[in-house]
């Protein structure tokens, strides 16, 4: 048992799968610093349950909270309910696959707004926030896809016209200068850090490793395809901790420290084995939910109560 800090310091985060997931992200990694953590993330979601969850917590925030708002592909749609913005499918719906990428500008000229009046509201109301991207959308032809919008489907001819609708539609977006508005929007932000994959990308991590994720809920294992958990320990520590320490001046010696480099390590020894192997093993993951408020389940080897981290023996590898 350890105790944390001394202060109450709270984590929200707000974001897609690179934020919220099965396996450790960076925010998992950085709230062992925090006495509270939310994560708010949804795997799949569209920008607009990411500003609208925003946009729905940020007056109710104190001098010592931080959220974290991560930003994902900017043509991502989630349907949603009317009335209640909880709730929102739980997957989003590519384009083709409601047959409609004829306004692409105009979804992106509002996603290029709204972020600047939510920062400006933010500003105003003093929040301490840090934003990035899962990719930044000026930086590749995708608009923050990391494989693109049509990934996997390749092979598919009867998707080709939607394909070059696509590129036609992309074309347009960059031609109007508005990419390079999105991009000086962010640039200019004291909030700001380095997107997730610009950073995972620049650092020539193997973005390939053989992993699986583990479903609690049943007794399968599904390949992923998201950075790893040493990967995610990295940013946590070289992007995500200088910026957080210059805003609340916590106390970040245990995301440095030995045993959350072992956490990692062993993470990914159960996640590059054979699933028949692990599936006794990974359920010390499990215990580790009750530090999220999400109905994802990220899973972490410690919770937190009253303020102290509770953390679990690492199982014998």
């Amino acid at each position: 048992m350890r105790k944390i800090v001394d202060a109450q310091y709270r984590l929200f985060v707000y974001g897609c799968s690179f934020s919220s997931w099965y396996n450790p992200t960076p925010l998992d990694w950085l709230s062992s610093c925090f006495t509270d953590y939310y994560n708010f993330g949804e795997p799949g979601g569209c920008n607009t349950i990411v500003s609208d969850k925003v946009n729905r917590d940020f007056q109710y925030k104190k001098e010592s909270d931080l959220m974290f708002i991560q930003w994902t592909g900017l043509l991502r749609y989630t349907p949603k309910s009317q009335t209640n913005i909880t709730e929102y499918a739980t997957e989003y719906i590519y384009p083709w696959e409601v047959g409609d990428i004829e306004h692409p500008y105009n979804t992106t000229l509002q996603y290029y707004n709204s972020t600047r009046n939510l920062f400006s509201t933010l500003e105003l109301n003093r929040n301490n926030y840090i934003t990035t991207h899962m990719l930044s959308p000026w930086l590749n032809d995708t608009l923050g896809e990391p494989n693109g919008y049509f990934y996997g489907i390749e092979e598919d001819s009867s998707k080709a016209p939607f394909k070059r609708k696509y590129d036609k539609h992309f074309k347009a977006i960059k031609d109007s200068g508005l990419l390079k508005n999105i991009e000086t929007l962010f640039k200019s932000n004291n909030n700001s850090v380095e997107g997730m994959m610009d950073y995972y990308l620049r650092s020539n991590l193997d973005l390939k490793k053989p992993m699986f994720y583990y479903l609690p809920d049943s007794d399968n294992f599904r390949f992923d395809h998201h950075p790893a958990p040493t990967d995610t320990l990295l940013y946590a520590r070289e992007v995500l901790a200088p910026k957080v320490k210059s805003k609340l001046g916590i106390d970040l010696s245990y995301l440095f420290s030995n045993e959350l480099d072992l956490y990692a390590e062993t993470w990914m020894y159960f996640l590059k084995k054979e699933k028949s192997k692990i599936k006794d093993k990974v359920l010390w993951m499990e215990l580790g939910k009750s530090v999220h408020d999400t109905n994802r389940k990220p899973y972490v080897p410690w919770y937190i109560k009253d303020g102290e981290i509770i953390e679990y023996k690492l199982p014998i590898i």
